[in-house]
């Protein structure tokens, strides 16, 4: 009977070994697409009157930044968009963002005074990958950046964040960089090019209908 229950268990090892090695994960870096993916919010009161409030094509350079004087205020936000097509039928294991700020400023080069925040959209409509037109701003907060920043590449963690757009169905996922209410402050950092967010974030995936593998315990 021991005999029987060595062999079964070779066979269960055999059958399960194929779904053991499909455990390797598929590694996507994902653009931002250069025509659409990337835009910049700009707002301008003067005199308590709105003159500009824009959405513009965001390539090049993307910045968030916040200035006031007595006359008036203005601001600016940057969103852009990840084509998240490939992942369909995937389970997404990891993802992350890798990113270079480039420059910052702020009064009296205090590097106390957060610049700008990254965040995420998680809203319900549906982003299109056309950032100029849906206008589509971060609510969940990633991090914040200072003047010291400059020069320092980072790696955020948002695989939770994109496993919750797959969730809803969502072939976007929206990430934005947000001005801080603090007179003078901004920071920028580029969307293209080797520290850029273009092709930089990083997903690991295994596909969704992987079998699980289950480990047999055999007595006696």
């Amino acid at each position: 009977m021991k005999n029987a229950k060595i062999i079964f268990g070779f066979l269960v090892f055999l059958v399960c070994f194929p779904a053991t090695a499909a455990l390797a994960g598929t590694y996507h870096a994902i653009s931002v697409d250069p025509a659409h993916g990337a835009s910049v919010h700009n707002v301008i009161y003067y005199d308590g009157i709105l003159y500009e409030d824009d959405w513009n094509n965001g390539s090049g350079i993307t910045s968030a930044y916040y200035d006031q004087s007595p006359t008036s205020l203005g601001w600016s936000d940057v969103s852009f968009q990840f084509a998240l097509a490939e992942l369909a039928g995937s389970r997404v294991l990891a993802a992350r963002i890798n990113f270079k700020v480039t420059l910052t400023w702020s009064p009296n080069n205090n590097n106390t005074i957060p610049l700008a925040t990254l965040n995420h959209y998680s809203g319900s409509q549906a982003p299109t990958g056309n950032a100029q037109n849906d206008k589509l701003i971060g609510g969940d907060y990633l991090g914040s950046f200072y003047r010291l920043d400059v020069g320092n590449s980072f790696e955020i963690d948002v695989t939770s964040l994109l496993q919750a757009d797959l969730a809803k169905g969502h072939q976007w996922a929206v990430f934005s960089l947000n001005h801080v209410l603090t007179n003078g402050t901004g920071l920028e950092t580029p969307v293209w090019g080797a520290f850029g967010f273009n092709d930089l974030l990083i997903v690991e995936t295994v596909p969704r209908n992987l079998p699980a593998v289950n480990l047999l315990l055999l007595g006696d």
